[in-house]
């Protein structure tokens, strides 16, 4: 429902935090400064919270500075930010009509999905470029403590 709202008001860049997100005491300030410093607007998807499969290696990555990259299998949506372009890239292969997790949907149509099934499904769509940032600004369990505590960007 988000992705069609971005396009249908033509919203630039939207901010989506998942439901069950558990956000660091900063979070605000950090999203705004990584916003600030994306090194190029060439992006459909930025991954606030990505979660690496044990299959990927840094020699899958594409580093644009420290702490931003492209590339890998990365799950978890907790948060990120989406552009207008690429809530439109998401949405037009009428993705209800083939309904999987978001997390293994974006892979698809950031071309970084080991699942060949899912792959088949949209193999002639374009594809989103998705960068991802290192440290991630959220969680998703109350137990698991926040890695964001202490990121680059917090001033404690």
């Amino acid at each position: 429902s988000l992705w069609y709202h971005i396009v249908k008001n033509e919203i630039k860049l939207a901010l989506i935090i998942e439901d069950d997100a558990r956000l660091n005491y900063n979070y605000n300030y950090e999203v705004n400064k990584i916003i600030e410093e994306i090194p190029t607007t060439d992006y459909d998807l930025f991954n606030l919270h990505p979660y690496y499969q044990d299959q990927v290696t840094s020699k899958d990555l594409i580093y644009y500075k420290e702490g931003i990259f492209e590339g890998g299998f990365a799950y978890n949506l907790t948060s990120y930010l989406l552009t207008y372009n690429g809530a439109l890239k998401l949405i037009k292969p009428n993705c209800l009509e083939n309904m999987i997790c978001n997390d293994d949907y974006t892979n698809v149509m950031g071309n970084t999905s080991p699942i060949k099934e899912y792959n088949e499904l949209f193999k002639n769509e374009e594809k989103i470029k998705i960068l991802n940032y290192w440290q991630g600004l959220c969680n998703q369990s109350e137990e698991d403590p926040s890695i964001a505590d202490n990121t680059d960007y917090c001033d404690k």
